[in-house]
Order: structure tokens, then C-alpha cells, then sequence
């Protein structure tokens, strides 16, 4: 099989990805998901009998019988409407930002860095979206490893009256995400809160074929993340997030591909990932791994794996249709390797973080890109990032990551 590279090292600022043939394309995908793993999915389906395993599929089958008990979301539920009025559109607050306390109403809001407004952000729909995610993720998964149509049942009832039902269906936009009072009605900034839906779909394809989602289910769902995919791409509020210059742009193509890739757009993924290194890496990361955007941040280890991690998404996705973003790397060596070598000594305790940081949280859902990394690079510094931050090894979590 030929397999077409282009030279490693930039020539003038030119790209340097591996475009893959179509052929080999074709055989470098994993499959039917955008990011789940079928053979890891397999291999955790043989070993649940394993104590580790077990405690595992446990806890899942406990929040997937949890979400049972409980009515599926709808962004119709919220009390206060968008502008406009219509209560099909997803609206939430910008989480930094807070009541003016200079004005007699508060506005405009005001922001503070990394303190997340959390009372007036649980009034709006980013709570309800998260919940549906979270709740469609672990039932269907369950479904998946114990075959129990109760599981598929529950998630295809929160997915239709999500996206499909006519009377409480969410509008394929986010017109109305992080809005902040006094200042905007919303914001390109709010795209990222819908990230999640690659995870969302992988989701549904676990219940492909189950009698409890049938194939006009799956049509409906699909046809609302095309739709959904255009208006990332057309809205004027999809090019500003396209333009950010931080963690956003990261995640926005993040995004775009994995949602373009599952309503099969491959050539928007191609068009992304292949811009994606001279366009983002060359011009946001230095020479030695830095992000300095994110650096800044009252939050900056945070932002920082925050950011590769959407970057290291995207070179996951990319890889399933020709694009090789993980070799990229500019004229003077940025890129995704670099970043991940710059952060390694200071999740290893080796160097002292002396950036911005006022967060105590737990890094642990890192752990996955460091595992990657490591098999991708063949590089056993990642692979003790990936150990030191795994923590509980008895959560799904973990085992999706291995």
C-alpha cells in the first residue's frame, strides 16, 4: 500500500501533515464511533468478571438506573426565555461572569476569572444539557455491556425528547450560548459547552440497531447534528468561536470534526485537521510547549491540558480520514508532541508549577490524552503522566482510556 507524506519539517510556513491515500484512509478508521474504541470496548466486555472490571460496570449500572428513575431534560423547561422568545433555544450564562456591583442593576456583568457563577448558571439549560449527556452516556453503555433493553429504552426516551420531539426539541444553534447581561445576548464563547456531544454521538451509535432506537430515530438524530454542523460553520456566531486564538478555537474544531465525521462530512474533516497545525499550533503554542494564552489564566494547568487535550481530539479524529496531525510540526518544532513534553515535569512533580493558579482539582481526567500520547509516540514519560493521574481504576472512565 503507498501511503503519501509530506516532508516533517515545514517548508515556509507550509503544513506538514501525512495525507493519507483513500485507500488508507479507509483502513486507518476505527470503526463505526468517532472516538470510542471497539476493540476496548471488547476487551472490557471479556473481562467482566475481573474485581476491577466489575466495580466498574457497577457503578455505572448504578447511574444508568439512577437516570432511569428520573424524566429526560428539555432545554423547554427553563423560566427565563432568550431573546426572541422561543423556548427551543439553548441559552446559558457565561460562568465568569458576575452582577456588576458598581450599577444599580449589575449590568453589564462583570468577570471574574475562574470563580464560576454557579447559582445564576444552574437557572439556564448548561445543567439539563449536561445531565442528558451524562445520563444518554452511562445508559448507553449499559445497554451495551449487558444488553438489557431498559438501558436502550431509557436513553432513546431522552434523546428524542432532546432533539426530536417537535413540542420540546432543542434549535440546532447556540445563538443564545454564554450570553452575559448588559453586554451580549450571546457569544461565540458558549460553542464549547456542547463539546461534549462527541461523546453524545458515540453514545447513540451504541444503540444502533436496538429495537428501542429505530433507524428513523437514528435519521432524525442525524439530520439535527448536520443541521447543527452547518450553523457551526455559517452563524456568525460558529466564526467568531472559529477565530479564537485560545483553548475555544481548539475546541471548536474539536468539535466540528467529530459531529462532521459522524454525519459523515469527511471533507470538513480533512479541511479542518489539515489547517489545523499551521493555522493553531504554529501560531498559538512557542518553540518550547507553551501556551501563553492559557498561561495567563487564573487557571493555567488547566488551561493548558485543556487545550492539547482538544487539539490531541481532533488528531484522533483526523487520523480516521488521511490527516496525521500527531507528526505535524512547524519550521522551529511546535507541536503536539512539544506541549505535552512541556507540561510532563510538572505533572510528574519534577518542576514546580509557577504559573497562575487558584484551582486545587484533580487532573485526572487527563490521564487518557497521556495514555494516547504514549502509544502513539512510543514514549514512556507520557505513560507515567498517564499512571500518576489515573487514580480510581474502578470507573468506566479509566477503562474506555486504556
Amino acid at each position: 500500500m503507498t501511503v503519501l507524506t509530506l516532508p516533517r519539517v515545514a517548508m515556509a510556513g507550509a503544513l506538514t501533515v501525512a495525507l493519507f491515500s483513500s485507500v488508507a484512509a479507509a483502513q486507518t478508521a476505527d470503526g463505526k464511533f468517532v472516538l470510542l474504541d471497539e476493540s476496548t470496548l471488547a476487551s472490557i466486555k471479556g473481562r467482566m468478571a475481573e474485581p476491577d472490571v466489575k466495580a466498574a460496570i457497577d457503578k455505572l449500572l448504578a447511574s444508568a438506573d439512577e437516570a432511569l428513575t428520573k424524566p429526560g431534560p428539555a432545554v423547554t423547561e427553563k423560566t427565563a426565555l432568550p431573546v426572541g422568545n422561543d423556548p427551543h433555544d439553548y441559552m446559558s450564562l457565561a460562568i465568569y461572569f458576575w452582577p456588576n456591583p458598581k450599577t444599580p442593576d449589575g449590568k453589564p456583568y462583570v468577570n471574574r476569572d475562574g470563580v464560576v457563577n454557579r447559582k445564576e448558571v444552574d437557572s439556564f439549560d448548561a445543567p439539563r444539557k449536561d445531565r442528558l449527556i451524562n445520563s444518554v452516556r452511562a445508559m448507553a453503555l449499559a445497554y451495551h455491556f449487558t444488553g438489557d433493553s431498559k438501558y436502550a429504552d431509557g436513553a432513546a426516551g431522552y434523546l428524542r425528547k432532546w432533539f426530536l420531539d417537535p413540542n420540546t426539541r432543542m434549535n440546532p444553534n447556540l445563538n443564545h450560548g454564554q450570553f452575559v447581561p448588559g453586554v451580549a445576548d450571546g457569544r461565540g464563547y458558549g460553542i464549547i459547552e456542547t463539546r461534549s456531544f462527541v461523546q453524545l454521538v458515540d453514545a447513540v451509535t451504541l444503540l444502533d440497531g436496538s429495537p428501542s432506537w429505530s433507524a428513523a430515530d437514528m435519521a432524525g438524530f442525524k439530520a439535527w447534528m448536520s443541521e447543527f454542523v452547518d450553523w457551526l460553520q455559517t452563524s456568525k456566531i460558529g466564526g467568531d468561536e472559529a477565530k479564537a486564538d485560545n483553548n475555544h478555537g481548539e475546541w471548536y474544531d474539536a468539535q466540528l470534526c467529530g459531529l462532521a465525521k459522524f454525519v459523515g462530512k469527511d471533507d470538513v474533516v480533512r479541511r479542518v485537521a489539515s489547517e489545523e497545525g499551521a493555522r493553531r499550533i504554529a501560531k498559538q503554542m512557542e518553540p518550547d510547549g507553551r501556551l501563553p494564552r492559557e498561561l495567563t489564566r487564573t487557571k493555567s494547568m488547566h488551561y493548558s491540558l485543556f487545550a492539547l487535550d482538544a487539539w490531541f481530539q481532533v488528531a484522533r479524529i483526523a487520523k480516521t480520514s488521511g490527516v496525521d496531525l500527531y507528526e505535524y510540526q512547524s519550521e522551529d518544532a511546535r507541536s503536539l508532541r512539544k506541549g505535552l513534553e512541556f507540561m510532563t515535569p510538572f505533572m510528574l512533580g519534577e518542576q514546580k508549577w509557577t504559573y497562575p493558579s487558584i484551582d486545587q482539582e484533580s487532573y485526572s481526567g487527563y490521564a487518557g490524552m497521556f495514555r494516547r500520547a504514549a502509544k502513539v509516540y512510543n514514549e514512556p514519560r507520557f505513560e507515567a503522566v498517564a499512571k500518576k493521574l489515573r487514580g480510581d481504576t474502578t470507573n468506566v472512565e479509566a477503562l474506555l482510556n486504556d
